[in-house]
């Protein structure tokens, strides 16, 4: 009887289409959730819900909706899909990884950033970002660097990298960085522009800064498709644009530079292509399909766009 009733209110406030669109969005979120190792709470999905007509209880509506309640387990507050229960027990412990990462990571920014750069943006994405991180799970960074500077930063970000991984190796912890998205910044603006999708919102609004604040900032005030894509996100993310951080670094202009970047262009990004080849064809070999990538090598950007990725993108095209 009850359920009936706050049904009820829930057809009252919100016509069919929005509640249809909500139920997808929140189906979606819990999906991409468990399949990503984290449980989630009703308020974390409340910041990934679109604007409607009316304010929504979020737990309110998902206890009263018979189809959302017939995929989903809940326990203390948090949610996954059936199937997905153990994650209950590992959620607090994968918090703390997070935590125990994203330190390390600050150990390698105060190294990076000791000195000129060339950095617009330096910070933490994927699931240590997301504080679902495991003790297997690399630390992914996400890298914007100045217009004719990236692989002049690119390469020594890398070196950082490596003398980390390997330190972290002798030591028994698993330090694995991973540089799988770095632009210079005129690649990233115009991504920012055009890329207008849900997926690229959330990660772009789920980075942990280290570097470049201001040039963040300046590209989400301009990017309102953001806004209306996770309003509630955005609005969270704006509340926290008073955190300290590092100044950013003015632009040197430097014709000898711009051949060095040019350089390390052509002789880096040929090297990076070989190894993703080598690498892919070693998943492949040993039929790890999902872990294949694309690699998207140019002189403004260094990505790479793996199988699972890819699957995520799908999922988010559905909400």
């Amino acid at each position: 009887m009850i359920l009936s009733e706050t049904s009820n209110i829930h057809q009252s406030k919100l016509d069919e289409l929005e509640v249809i669109q909500i139920r997808n969005r929140i189906c979606a979120i819990i999906i991409i959730a468990s399949k990503c190792n984290q449980p989630v709470t009703y308020g974390e999905i409340a910041l990934m819900l679109p604007s409607t007509r009316e304010a929504i209880n979020t737990e309110e509506f998902i206890k009263s909706d018979p189809s959302t309640l017939k995929q989903i387990t809940v326990q203390n507050g948090f949610i996954v899909l059936k199937g997905y229960e153990q994650l209950f027990q590992v959620r607090a412990h994968n918090k703390q990884v997070s935590i125990e990462k994203m330190q390390t990571a600050k150990v390698f920014a105060d190294y990076l950033l000791n000195g000129k750069s060339y950095l617009k943006i330096l910070a933490v994405c994927g699931s240590v970002a997301y504080g679902s991180a495991d003790e297997d799970d690399d630390i992914d960074l996400f890298i914007v660097a100045e217009k004719d500077r990236m692989w002049i930063a690119f390469a020594r970000a890398l070196i950082r990298a490596r003398i980390m991984n390997t330190t972290g190796l002798l030591l028994g912890k698993h330090v694995d960085f991973c540089l799988s998205y770095v632009q210079d910044e005129k690649n990233f603006e115009k991504e920012i522009s055009d890329r207008k999708n849900l997926l690229f919102a959330r990660e772009f609004l789920s980075v942990k800064l280290l570097r470049g604040q201001e040039y963040y900032y300046a590209l989400l005030d301009k990017a309102g498709w953001i806004r209306e894509c996770l309003p509630a996100l955005y609005r969270l993310k704006q509340l926290k644009n008073n955190e300290s951080a590092s100044p950013d670094e003015a632009y040197s202009s430097s014709t000898l530079l711009s051949i060095v970047n040019m350089v390390m262009y052509v002789s880096l990004g040929s090297y990076l292509t070989f190894k993703a080849f080598l690498r892919n064809l070693t998943f492949r070999k040993n039929g790890e399909l999902s872990e294949v990538f694309e690699a998207k090598i140019s002189k403004g950007s260094c990505l790479y766009n793996s199988k699972r990725y890819q699957e995520l993108e799908r999922i988010y095209s559905l909400m």
